[in-house]
């Protein structure tokens, strides 16, 4: 997972375990093209990794009924994190343009695993 691999090239042997606890948390997830990942509304509780793939962002704006194209993701970026911040329901469907596989990890997992290493917590955020 891009994000992380700063950390496991530093010295810092507490990013060495931070990675190693989510590694043993995500759950690999494959997408066939066209294929609904989020819908606008639902409950975010996980993030996701794209490991292979992209997908686009779309949400419904001013009443209208259609979706609007508001971004993408493809491999080496993630998803999910704006609504683990803000810990929200989704601002966007999410669908898959191409196969999509991707890790993926809970976020109450992801929260724990991070309060346990606030060093780490500082340099991902």
């Amino acid at each position: 997972i891009t994000l992380f691999k700063s950390l496991t090239r530093s010295s810092d042997s507490m990013g060495q375990v931070f990675v190693a606890e989510i590694v043993l948390s995500i759950k690999p997830v494959c997408m066939r093209t066209g294929e609904l990942i989020v819908e606008e509304g639902d409950l975010c509780d996980e993030l996701s990794f794209i490991t292979k793939g992209t997908v686009v962002f779309s949400r419904k704006m001013d009443g209208r009924d259609d979706q609007v194209y508001t971004g993408s993701a493809m491999k080496g970026e993630y998803f999910g994190d704006y609504e683990y911040e803000k810990k929200c329901t989704s601002v966007f469907q999410t669908i898959a343009t191409t196969v999509v596989t991707m890790c993926c990890i809970l976020a109450i997992d992801f929260r724990r695993i991070s309060m346990r290493f606030p060093s780490v917590q500082k340099m991902i955020d």
